[in-house]
């Protein structure tokens, strides 16, 4: 990682680089097929960054989830033991099961 940034910021300022250069392709294209050809070249970097971002909600998605598992797995954050008694452990209610 570079001063801080992740892969996803680094992949994504790649992807705006060659975003930029297929405009330019673009606006350089002498005939229709070049142009078309940068048009095509362009809806898949588009298509690249688009996947890049929803890969990066879907990642803070399950990390949001992973943290409501883990705190609803601890008693949401009460002291351990303090949550309700699993049906059937065998001791009446208010008691200590052995």
């Amino acid at each position: 990682m570079h001063g801080g940034r992740g892969p996803h910021d680094e992949a994504r300022r790649e992807l705006d680089a060659m975003a930029a250069k297929v405009s330019a392709l673009e606006a350089a294209a002498s005939d229709e097929w070049q142009r078309g050809v940068a048009r095509v070249l362009g809806a898949l970097v588009s298509g690249q960054a688009h996947s890049l971002d929803e890969f990066g909600h879907h990642r803070k998605a399950m990390d949001l989830l992973l943290m409501e598992i883990f705190k609803a797995r601890n008693g949401g954050g009460k002291e351990k033991g303090g949550g309700p008694r699993p049906q059937g452990s065998g001791a009446p209610a208010g008691e200590p099961a052995h």
